[in-house]
């Protein structure tokens, strides 16, 4: 292989360190609820509206731009998406009225639908191109501890800035996000190949297909994708859900909005301690075990809280389960990646996107709904009831998988 190239796709590896740290800010996320109801005079049931449309228009574009990461680029989609992300910022401080925030914040969903299926897929390819995937992990994990030090920081930067001016921090936002389409740009696109899955040549239709009939159908199954991409998206459903169930479980326990606030910022502090020693855990083949070891311990950390209900211990708590993020899910990244071609990668990738925002949508309210009308035991209680289901998918497809290799041979 030609030796520039070879040293242009390792630069991919820290460019796309930089590129994780501007264009997942979190700037905004301690006070876009606030500038809403505050700057812009909504009520509250309105504000959550148009955040959740957002999460919303991100679902229904997932697939198409998945394809489009395939078919065309995985640097220029996540440059396509930053660039919108940073548009959206910057309107949202001068617009007004519901329809114009509402279209601002529809557009904006486009934009992170544009990246998400694109960012793991050109750090995996870029490394498999140079004969690295085995890198995958722990790379991912350096790049989570700079994103998690980065939220923390810019969240009580935010907190700060606020006080001045609400608009500042989404301001900020739109900084961020610009100069990290500068860096996507930078970047070197990796090889596609032919498969056996597919020929480079089939449109963006048939692609978009043959990736869905990958995933779900007896080959898909056999292989061990089907249920993974399912543990998978439920798995990160849960875990993006956390921060917002830390709120109202604090709340459930006595204290205020300046305690929280101090307690996310500690939180995103410690995942960032967490992705920094995932990332020391390099061990190929041992994916699984490492799986069960944190649904473990995120099972003991939430009945913890429970037991004890005091504040501080369940602030320990959750920041243990925060942190043990990424240990999980950048195992289950690797087990998915490894079993799907690069010619589809982010396709397939984008898909599982959609399946676990679906799945967010339908926790969080019966999560909200158990704690409100029942009890907190009852509500940490539905968590690990979840939990169990995604060991049972994985133990399931280790099962289906040794049929397979008992049959195949």
């Amino acid at each position: 292989m030609d030796k520039i190239r070879v040293e242009k796709l390792k630069r991919n590896v820290p460019l796309f360190y930089i590129f994780t740290f501007l264009s997942k800010t979190g700037f905004w996320v301690p006070i876009l609820y606030f500038f809403l109801t505050e700057t812009k005079g909504f009520d509250s049931v309105t504000t959550l509206f148009l955040i959740s449309v957002a999460a919303l228009s991100t679902s229904v574009f997932e697939i198409p731009t998945g394809v489009i990461a395939d078919k065309v680029s995985r640097k220029v989609s996540m440059t396509i998406g930053t660039l919108i992300r940073a548009i959206c910022m910057f309107l949202l401080v001068p617009v007004g009225g519901f329809f114009p925030i509402l279209i601002v914040m529809i557009f904006r969903g486009v934009g992170t639908s544009f990246t998400s299926g694109a960012e793991d897929s050109i750090l995996y390819d870029s490394l498999k191109e140079i004969n690295k995937e085995s890198r995958y992990k722990k790379e991912l994990n350096k790049t989570k501890t700079y994103h998690f030090l980065q939220s923390g920081a810019a969240m009580l930067l935010s907190g700060i800035l606020s006080s001045v001016s609400l608009a500042l921090p989404i301001i900020l936002s739109g900084i961020s996000y610009l100069l990290a389409s500068f860096v996507s740009l930078s970047m070197l696109e990796p090889r596609k190949f032919d498969s056996e899955e597919g020929p480079l040549q089939e449109g963006y239709l048939k692609h978009a297909k043959s990736s869905l009939r990958l995933i779900f159908s007896s080959k898909g199954f056999s292989r061990g994708l089907t249920l993974l991409i399912f543990a998978t998206a439920i798995m990160e459903a849960v875990l993006l859900s956390n921060k917002n169930i830390i709120p109202p479980v604090l709340s459930e326990l006595g204290v205020g909005a300046h305690f929280v606030a101090v307690a996310l910022s500690f939180i995103y502090f410690m995942k960032a301690i967490g992705a920094y020693i995932a990332s020391k855990f390099n061990n190929e083949g041992g994916e699984l075990k490492e799986i069960y070891i944190g649904l473990g311990i995120y099972a003991i950390s939430m009945v913890a809280l429970v037991l004890f209900r005091n504040p501080i211990v369940a602030t320990i708590c959750l920041a243990v389960v925060i942190s043990i993020d990424p240990f999980i899910i950048s195992n289950l990244y690797k087990m998915v990646n490894d079993r799907v071609s690069s010619y589809r990668r982010a396709t397939v990738i984008s898909i599982q996107s959609l399946m676990t925002e679906v799945l967010e949508t339908a926790y969080l309210p019966v999560f909200g709904l158990i704690l409100a009308r029942v009890n907190l035991t009852a509500s940490v209680a539905y968590i690990i009831a979840i939990l169990g289901v995604i060991l049972l998918l994985l133990m399931i497809n280790v099962r289906i998988g040794r049929i397979s290799k008992k049959f195949s041979e």
